[in-house]
């Protein structure tokens, strides 16, 4: 779970009341991130396009890591741990009944 620090978190009415200040204390990077609290909790956060486009190309990368490691994974496996198509379709008919 993330934590935030007091400076960061930002009641929903608060940031209502004075978003160009926010927006402005987000690209003058005097806060990295604002979480937007609502109730008890924080339910949004707001950061900058850049650092957003930065951590989607990270996830993506990510994705992208884990088929490679799928496909090798399924490279190292033998034919002969694999069932057919027709194997499989019985399998599952076989479940249903």
């Amino acid at each position: 779970m993330i934590t935030y620090t007091e400076k960061e978190l930002v009641r929903a009415d608060e940031l209502a009341g004075n978003i160009g200040g926010f927006l402005n204390s987000i690209r003058n990077r005097s806060r990295e991130r604002i979480a937007i609290v609502r109730g008890d909790r924080p339910e949004a956060v707001l950061m900058s396009a850049d650092e957003y486009e930065r951590l989607c190309e990270a996830s993506e990368l990510l994705e992208h890591l884990e088929i490679y490691k799928t496909v090798r994974d399924r490279e190292q496996t033998p034919d002969e741990a694999y069932i057919t198509h027709e194997e499989m379709l019985q399998k599952l008919e076989g479940e249903q009944e």
